[in-house]
Parts: C-alpha cells; structure tokens; sequence
C-alpha cells in the first residue's frame, strides 16, 4: 500500500471515528435529558434515542452526526444530491420496528429533522437528510412544510435544496399562506425571486384575501410581487407545483 493509500485510508477512518462521537454526543444529550423523568426513560428506547439524536443534530447542523446517524457517509449524499436528490438511501440502523424512520419522527412541535435543517440553514445536514428519503411535506403545527422555516429565515440554499427535493412551492398553512408570503413579510428579495423563478402564485391570497404583495412592508418587493401578480401567465390562471 503506497504512502497515499495509506494516508487516505487513516483520514478516512479518522472521519468516521469522528462522526460516530458526534453522534454518541448527540445520543448522551438526549438520554441525559431523561435521568430525572422516569417516563421519558422508558419511552426512550434505542431507536427513539436515534431518533432524537438526527433532530438534534440537524438542528445544530452537525452534518457528521447527521450521516452517522442515518449510516450513511457525507460524500455518498452529496453525490446523490446532485442527481436531483433521489432518495436512494433507507439504512437499517435509521429505522424502528415498526418501519417507521428517524427521518419521519416529529418532535413534540411537530418539526421533523428536515424542518430543524431548514430552519437553522444547515444545507449541508439538508442535503443529508434528502438523500435519505426525508419528506419535503412533511408539516409542523402550523401547517408550514421545511420550505417555509427556509423562506422565513432568508436561507436561500436551503431554499433551492428543497425545491430541487420536490418541495411544493405554493403548499399552504393554516392560513392559506404560502412560503411567498413568508419572503414578502421579511424582505427576502432573493428568496421571493427565486420562489417566482420556480411558479410560486403571486396572486395566491390567504384567508383573510390578502396577497404575498400587501404582506411585503418593502416597496420595492411589493413592487416585483405586484407585477408578478398581474402578469399574464397568472391572468390566465395557469398553476405551477
């Protein structure tokens, strides 16, 4: 074995050492979090552990805890991601007896590890996470898919991770908003376009027969939505999902 080889297959091992204590870490801070509740003991078992342990460190955007979890290597999802984000991967250890994943398991907020993701801007652990099969529509409380915490929070990456994912552009909330509306109402110039770019409706209205448009306090970006609103594409009521 060359010097090169043997230099590769060490930083190799190295890496995944690395990744499997993120994620041990992650596992001890949950299971940390139960000593003093004898009720969370006994629910935690080893998968719900793992399930804990992704959400947690998707929300810290700890992509090697992310990977190991899922037993899955960084560069294997990266290489997927790129072809479109083709769920290809469904790794035992990420999953429950009953057939029901880490990647599906919703805290008590109803925020799966793809939302955490999306919401902190963690692209990396998105990218991750959508290898894996992770759902784009999964919803919270609140109705808001992972698209929408990205728009809030002005995460244009995540935003285009989601969107490459399949994730629905004019999906709704519980109040009939879509993520545009998000964009408008924290001036996310960038997001907003990039949402049209992708058929966002500009025209959509809300509950209360507002539009993305009146939402936005920014002229400029009330501006662009209002034009998009009444461009003839959407005049003639065509959709784009």
């Amino acid at each position: 074995m060359s010097a090169r080889s043997s230099h590769s297959r060490a930083h190799s091992e190295s890496s995944s050492s690395q990744a499997a204590a993120a994620a041990d870490t992650a596992r001890c801070i949950v299971n940390a979090a139960t000593v003093n509740n004898p009720l969370l003991s006994i629910m935690n078992t080893a998968a719900e552990a793992d399930h804990d342990a992704l959400l947690l460190a998707a929300e810290r955007g700890d992509s090697a805890a992310v990977a190991s979890v899922l037993g899955i290597e960084e560069h294997q999802a990266s290489a997927v991601a790129q072809q479109l984000i083709a769920p290809a991967f469904h790794p035992d250890d990420a999953r429950s007896a009953d057939d029901f994943t880490a990647l599906h398991h919703m805290a008590s907020n109803n925020f799966t590890a793809l939302h955490h993701a999306a919401s902190g801007g963690h692209a990396a652990a998105l990218r991750l996470l959508l290898s894996a099969g992770a759902s784009v529509s999964a919803q919270n409380r609140g109705a808001e898919t992972p698209l929408f915490l990205a728009c809030y929070h002005g995460h244009r990456e995540a935003v285009r991770w989601l969107l490459a994912g399949g994730a629905r552009v004019d999906a709704c909330n519980e109040f009939g908003e879509t993520p545009l509306f998000y964009a408008a109402r924290r001036g996310h110039h960038e997001i907003a376009e990039l949402l049209l770019q992708n058929g966002a409706d500009a025209a959509a209205q809300n509950k209360f027969g507002e539009t993305a448009a009146e939402e936005a306090e920014d002229e400029t970006l009330a501006a662009m939505l209002n034009a998009a609103a009444h461009a003839p594409a959407r005049a003639e009521g065509r959709k784009f999902y």
